[in-house]
Formats: C-alpha cells, sequence, structure tokens
C-alpha cells in the first residue's frame, strides 16, 4: 500500500489546536514520536516534545502545535490536558507485555538512566543490576518491582473520563494495516480532511506492517502483541496479581483474573507433554 507524497507542495496548515499525543514506556512510544514528528514536517506544523517536567506557560503557545509525551506526565504543564483547545490521543498496552518489552530493551539499550550507578544496586547501574541476574524469569520479576511497576501504575491513574481524551490500546493500533483507527484518531486530533493522505502516508511508513515490515533495531525486537501467554508461568502470573490485583481489568484487558488458571493449566500441560516425551523405552509400559 503506498500513498502519493505531496508533502513539498503543502503549504496550508488546518488543525486549530493541540494536538497532544500521549504514550507510556514501551506502548509504542517511539513509534508514534516517529509519526507525529513526520507529519509535523510534512504539514509544516511545530513539533513540541515534552520531557516529564517540561514547563510551558500556557500564554506562550500559539494553536496549532503537534505536542508530544512518552510518560503521559504534565507536572511541568498541568494546564494543557485538559485547555479547551487540547485534543489528545492516550495510548497504554497490555501490562504484561509491557514487562515483558521492557525487560528486553533495558538489557541492552544505552539510555542514560539504564547506565548510570546507583547506590540501591551496590553501584550496578540498572541494566547492569538487570544482566547479573540468572535469568529472564528473574528479570522479569526484577523489571515487575521496578521501571515496569511504574509503567502500570501510571496508565492506572490516567484520568479516563476525560471528553477531549481519545483512549487506544498498543494491541489495536499495530494491526491497523487498513489504517481505519489512524484514521479516526486523526480526525479526533483535529486535522482537516485534505490533510489525512499525507498523514496516513507518514503513519504507513512508519509502521512495522507498512515501511518498516521486516524492521529490527534497539527499540523493535518483535512489536507483536499478546506475548505474554509463551513467557508467563504460574508464579509469575501470581507475582503480577500480587502487585496490580486489579490493572487488567482496569484497563480493560480482562474482564475477571481467571487469566491465572489459564497459564497454570498450560504450564501444567506442558509439563506433562515435557514429561512424555522424556519417558526411557524402558518405562514405557
Amino acid at each position: 500500500m503506498s500513498f502519493h507524497n505531496w508533502a513539498q507542495d503543502w503549504q496550508e496548515v488546518f488543525l486549530n489546536c493541540y494536538a497532544l499525543v500521549s504514550t507510556h514506556h514501551k506502548t509504542g512510544s517511539v513509534w508514534m514520536r516517529t509519526v507525529f514528528k513526520a507529519i509535523a514536517s510534512a504539514t509544516g506544523i511545530p513539533f513540541v516534545n515534552l520531557s516529564k517536567k517540561h514547563a510551558i506557560d500556557p500564554g506562550s503557545l500559539s494553536t496549532p502545535q503537534i505536542m508530544f509525551s512518552d510518560h503521559s506526565n504534565f507536572s511541568g504543564c498541568s494546564w494543557l490536558p485538559d485547555h479547551p483547545d487540547c485534543r489528545i490521543l492516550h495510548i497504554i498496552r497490555d501490562p504484561r507485555d509491557v514487562i515483558i518489552s521492557a525487560m528486553h530493551y533495558h538489557c541492552r539499550a544505552k539510555e542514560a538512566w539504564l547506565l548510570e550507578p546507583r547506590k540501591g544496586f551496590r553501584g550496578l547501574s540498572y541494566q547492569q543490576k538487570l544482566n547479573s541476574l540468572p535469568n529472564d524469569h528473574a528479570r522479569f520479576l526484577f523489571e515487575m518491582g521496578k521501571s515496569s511497576m511504574r509503567v502500570i501504575r501510571d496508565m492506572q491513574k490516567w484520568h479516563y473520563s476525560r471528553m477531549n481524551s481519545l483512549e487506544c490500546k498498543y494491541e489495536d493500533m499495530i494491526v491497523d494495516s487498513e489504517m481505519r483507527l489512524i484514521t479516526d484518531i486523526l480526525i479526533h486530533l483535529g486535522f482537516d480532511a485534505d490533510q489525512l493522505d499525507i498523514c496516513k502516508n507518514a503513519f504507513w511508513e512508519n509502521s512495522l506492517f507498512g515501511g518498516l515490515k521486516g524492521s529490527q533495531t534497539v527499540h523493535i525486537r518483535s512489536g507483536d502483541m499478546r506475548q505474554w501467554p509463551t513467557v508467563f508461568d504460574e508464579s509469575l502470573a501470581a507475582a503480577f496479581l500480587e502487585r496490580f490485583p486489579d490493572a487488567l481489568v482496569q484497563l480493560g484487558y480482562e474482564a475477571d483474573n481467571s487469566w491465572v488458571h489459564s497459564v497454570a493449566s498450560a504450564e501444567t500441560a506442558g509439563k506433562h507433554a515435557h514429561s512424555r516425551r522424556v519417558r526411557s523405552p524402558a518405562s514405557a509400559g
């Protein structure tokens, strides 16, 4: 699928609001930042990358602006999400997959906070501590109680009743190859009908099902949704529920906590299958 790129001929800017794209760590942040920076470049709309404590005076900005926050933290501009001219796209991801994606990323990424020595880890950095653990199971448990815990708590604390916010799941966006969802998102954010093709082109060219098909970087390990069923065992599921007993129901990923029993059943079935495979001929009845 391809779209005619007429960015060089684009002169007019029709967006007349603050289009705020708000994500959380490992919920498609790099993907969305890339998409909307491309949209900003193609349309001539200013792009503002908000840091966690990015202070902005409401009187210093004029519309239009495309604004991006990869932690959904607006402590430096608390006025922004509820501003009458602000339209929000907020993206979450299954917390179980956040933990899996974060662990693999934190083992090899070069972000400064991952590499700084910490007293709590006896001089090791977060990354060194993570890599010092004996296996992936231990690393998932570590993530669950550290960085990913804050991400999951932040997703739970988000103000989901905002009328100006379109709530989306990473799982829906990563399969939006027909671009129906992104079209709804762009219209919600205030893009004019005449801008939709150029915006959708940016989305397609920077998506794993489009221009980035087959790509792998430090930020892109798999991009798959529902990784957790092949990773979570009974002990990981129990640890998750102990820390986040209501997260999956609150965020709309499970109707209740019965998923734990399916994990346990699958694990038991797997052990039985393995036991059958390793039986010696002498023990076969």
